[in-house]
């Protein structure tokens, strides 16, 4: 009985990535409803990290419009959710927003070298 109290209780996640579509610039992804996002940048790399989302990995690329620079990316599930992550040869400055028609989150990354 006591052992229940301190049981630890699994993580109950509701949401789903349901689509990743590749864009100018960068990548759109749809949920089944908004998650929590955080992002980043570390050694070149721009990452998102969605909490409480459920979905399966997946990666591919892009190509940069503005001087045909190849960025690669790939969503790894996570203990808390799913993170996406993009890298280049280059290193990459990124920014994302939400979306106010969908649950969806637009991603933009350029080079360092664009700016």
């Amino acid at each position: 009985m006591l052992g229940d109290v301190f049981k630890t209780q699994p993580v109950r996640i509701h949401n789903q990535l349901i689509q990743i579509t590749v864009q100018e610039q960068g990548l759109k992804l749809c949920f089944g409803a908004v998650p929590q996002v955080r992002s980043g940048q570390t050694q070149g790399m721009y990452w998102l990290s969605f909490e409480q989302v459920l979905g399966t990995p997946a990666s591919g690329q892009l190509l940069l419009s503005d001087n045909e620079e190849r960025v690669s990316w790939r969503v790894t599930p996570q203990q808390e959710g799913l993170q996406l992550g993009l890298v280049a040869l280059q290193p990459l400055q990124g920014a994302w927003q939400q979306l106010e028609e969908q649950p969806c989150i637009a991603v933009q990354v350029t080079t360092a070298t664009q700016q």
